[in-house]
């Protein structure tokens, strides 16, 4: 018989890494310690308040809430026209709801309603003036849908051409 086999050394247990999501505890899918970097609220998933939740409007397509900024209200063009906004942009309460409004203006700031009262309110009849329905001129260089708050007058080319150039966008799927 010949001599006994030569043991083989048994290589250790190689460790099988574990992920761990990090918290989220809006359900907005930026996780709670990148909230700060974006500067979103880390328990409220919409910190503008304007439709998009704030994982959708960092997101990549446009079309489906991002390259917006998850702190400003300005940048969706949803309008309160016949109830509640829907999330979507569409032709008969988005385009029509601010053509309907064109030409109509704040007073300088001094009117009921100016461009100072929260355009979250419900709005009175067209064709009144409502700041939700009002946008400033985009940023030089900036996506058309980068507008600031509203200027005052609802106009042609900043509010009307703005809200048909977001014709189509929508919020309405969770990030």
């Amino acid at each position: 018989a010949g001599p006994p086999p030569t043991p083989t050394a048994t290589p250790p247990p190689t460790a099988t890494p574990t992920v761990t999501p990090s918290p989220d505890a809006d359900g907005d899918t930026i996780p709670d310690n990148m909230e700060a970097l974006y500067g979103t609220n880390p328990n409220d998933p919409d910190t503008d308040e304007d439709g998009c939740a704030d994982g959708e409007e960092i997101g990549p397509n446009e079309s489906l809430g991002g390259r917006r900024d998850p702190t400003s209200f300005w940048d969706l063009f949803d309008v309160p026209e016949n109830g509640p906004r829907d999330k979507v942009v569409d032709l008969f309460n988005d385009i029509f709801g601010v053509a309907g409004r064109f030409g109509a203006d704040d007073q300088n700031g001094t009117a009921i309603i100016n461009r100072n009262t929260d355009p979250l309110s419900a709005p009175p009849p067209a064709p009144a003036y409502h700041p939700a329905f009002d946008r400033s001129a985009p940023a030089p260089g900036g996506d058309p849908w980068d507008s600031g708050a509203a200027d005052g007058l609802i106009d042609l080319f900043n509010d009307i051409f703005g809200v048909a150039g977001q014709f189509g966008h929508d919020c309405q799927a969770p990030p």
